[in-house]
């Protein structure tokens, strides 16, 4: 395993101890100068002290599928917003929430939607019977 320590003894980014990838380069011999570049793949994983929260592995990644991979700038302006407003742990807790219950919300919203135009529908399918009902009963009427 390979670790890279990139922030000194005070936790503060360390800008010499950024590690980078340099070009790979295939037939590399010292005699000639032709070296042709060979592509390779480097896998990064993250451990976190804390596990991430639902919001962050569902929610989020959700936002992101639509913009390609890349969170729209408006996600990332409400995060900043609450850690500027309550702080790191704070902000972050409160940003966790209202990711959750906004899609909450909208799904809900979506549900009552669906809820009133099938309620209209069933009473114009009342109204309308009704009418024929009585229109039934007035040619009745007229027979009798």
């Amino acid at each position: 395993a390979v670790i890279h320590h990139n922030t000194n003894e005070k936790g503060q980014l360390d800008p010499a101890a950024l590690s980078g990838v340099m070009p790979v380069l295939a037939n590399a011999n010292f005699t000639t100068d032709k070296a042709e570049p060979r592509y390779f793949y480097v896998a990064h994983k993250y451990i976190f002290m804390e596990p991430v929260s639902q919001a962050r592995r569902i929610v989020l990644p959700a936002l992101a599928l639509a913009t390609r991979g890349r969170l729209p700038s408006w996600v990332v302006q409400v995060h900043d917003w609450f850690v500027e407003q309550f702080g790191l742990d704070a902000g972050g807790t409160y940003f966790d929430k209202v990711c959750i219950l906004v899609p909450v919300l909208l799904l809900l919203l979506l549900v009552q939607f669906i809820v009133d135009q099938v309620q209209k529908e069933l009473a114009k399918q009342s109204n309308a019977d009704k009418a024929a009902k009585e229109a039934s009963k007035k040619k009745r009427a007229k027979r009798d």
